[in-house]
């Protein structure tokens, strides 16, 4: 029997809720399992307000200066029912609202809003200053859980190619393959897993759950630095570090 992904941090969270589950290594904020699946349970009921219903494509463009509010607004989109568009947001004007149109987005969820947002899509939710509304006032009140609004066949993710064989092509990801087996860690073990790969890349999102599901901590390390990679190794002794290729691809998990 499989676990969908918000089923799998709910059971966390109700096991583990002061356990840390992601950690930003540039500023040392930190969320715990429990602010994760209350804080996303709230940000759904914001993204429903802004009539975001069942099926609706949203496009998730929070860099990686602000990664918790990234995975909180992923599993947000998801308890809304709605569909995540994970985005770099490196890409150009043109290439991003191309996408944004491909996808049939009508909603942003961004750090900084842009004019090719504003000129894409008709609601841009920024972190900072601008767009339509702000991340932080999308946190509604009631923290309770949602009804279920998908199953394992509904597609969770739509995922844009990097482009470099022709124009980025949208691949549809279901909730089903997100899924782990029934099962959450017995004890929590609080070592580490570090990474610098953009959530918003197909190696990113596998890692959203992926240390949880052994009882680790994500490290986040925003902008990858071989010097300060080094000295986050040897400072925090992760249990394993996730590498990549020049291309932003996943290339293997390494125990150190």
């Amino acid at each position: 029997m499989s676990l969908l992904q918000p089923q799998l941090i709910a059971q966390l969270a109700d096991k583990f809720p002061d356990a840390v589950a992601w950690r930003n290594l540039a500023d040392g904020d930190e969320l715990t399992l429990g602010a994760w699946h209350r804080g996303s349970n709230r940000f759904a009921r914001g993204l429903q307000e802004r009539d975001v219903r069942r099926g609706d494509r949203v496009g998730l463009l929070i860099g990686n200066d602000d990664p918790l509010e990234w995975l909180v607004s992923y599993f947000a989109i998801h308890k809304a029912g709605a569909v995540a568009v994970p985005l770099l947001d490196r890409l150009g004007p043109a290439e991003l609202a191309r996408i944004l149109q491909d996808a049939g987005t009508s909603v942003v969820l961004c750090s900084e809003v842009t004019p090719a947002v504003v000129a894409a899509v008709e609601t841009v939710v920024s972190i900072g200053a601008g767009g339509s509304a702000r991340w932080a006032d999308l946190l509604m009140p009631d923290d309770r859980d949602l009804e279920p609004a998908f199953g394992p066949d509904d597609v969770a993710d739509i995922m844009y190619t990097s482009g470099t064989t022709g124009r980025p092509k949208g691949v549809v990801v279901r909730h089903g393959g997100l899924s782990t087996i029934d099962r959450v860690p017995s004890a929590w073990l609080g070592l580490g897993f570090l990474t610098s790969s953009p959530f918003a890349t197909t190696s990113g999102s596998l890692l959203v759950s992926g240390p949880l599901r052994g009882g680790l901590s994500g490290w986040f390390l925003p902008r990858f630095d071989p010097d300060e990679w080094v000295a986050a190794v040897e400072r925090e002794r992760p249990l394993r570090v996730a590498l990549w290729r020049e291309d932003g691809r996943f290339r293997q998990v390494v125990g150190l």
